[in-house]
């Protein structure tokens, strides 16, 4: 990928929108660390199919990235990945996802919405969303959230933890659990 920066004479503080595909074709596997760290104009991203991991700090301080759209086989985040991105609103990981690493969403401070669509609890840390506004809902698969809950580094984000219904669309108003109930 940096082999493209000199031959198309771009600047990685000027990006607004990036997508890492030509013609649907992706053109990278993965994305060394720091890649768009301080990308201070950029504004959106589109990460390609075949992309497995965000290694560490690739996203640091893209104070103004506000979208994200993540390949469905994002399965890492590294440590800060996406650390300092101030506008981020909404994020959406696959049912692939394993591990969010130390950090990765710390100072985000305008993400309000996160959704998992794994059923798998993935692994994290106390301070993988640290220091963010209090009115953020993090979204889970609702036949998963005692798994969510009750996982012992995410409870520090138990009071933000929804039930949501991927099917429709909604988030999960009431859970009835029968006594013969176990995860």
């Amino acid at each position: 990928l940096f082999l493209l920066w000199p031959y198309y004479k771009l600047s990685p503080k000027s990006l607004r929108n990036l997508s890492i595909s030509l013609d649907g074709q992706s053109l990278v596997g993965s994305i060394g660390p720091g890649a768009f760290a301080f990308c201070s104009s950029l504004k959106s991203i589109e990460l390609p199919e075949e992309l497995t991991a965000i290694s560490t700090g690739v996203f640091f301080h893209c104070v103004n990235l506000s979208s994200v759209t993540l390949g469905d086989k994002i399965k890492w985040i590294g440590r800060v990945a996406f650390a300092s991105c101030e506008s981020l609103e909404t994020i959406t990981f696959s049912d692939r996802l394993n591990d969010i690493s130390l950090g990765a969403f710390r100072d985000c401070k305008a993400l309000k919405s996160i959704y998992f669509k794994s059923s798998s609890v993935p692994t994290g840390d106390n301070e993988m969303f640290f220091n963010h506004e209090k009115k953020r809902k993090i979204y889970v698969p609702y036949e998963s959230i005692g798994k969510y809950i009750k996982a012992s580094y995410w409870n520090t984000y138990a009071q933000d933890i929804v039930a949501y219904d991927y099917a429709s669309g909604k988030p999960v108003e009431t859970i009835s659990f029968y006594d013969g109930w176990t995860e």
